[in-house]
């Protein structure tokens, strides 16, 4: 399995390492079944940075 760099902005333990990111960030490299995780716990993104607008849904008619 390849693995992945990815860098992270949160405290997170990853194969028993503990890492504690400065403001830039830390790279590291996991399987991509760990780089899933990270992205959906949002580990990978750097704070005070807005997610992505959610999408509008357009309101029900009420004619």
């Amino acid at each position: 399995m390849a693995l992945e760099k990815i860098r992270i902005y949160k405290k997170h333990t990853h194969n028993d390492v503990e890492y504690n990111p400065g403001p830039d960030g830390i790279e590291i490299e996991v399987d991509e079944v760990s780089a899933k995780f990270i992205r959906e716990h949002d580990v990978h993104k750097k704070p005070g940075v807005a997610a992505a607008a959610e999408p509008q849904h357009p309101a029900a008619s009420t004619r």
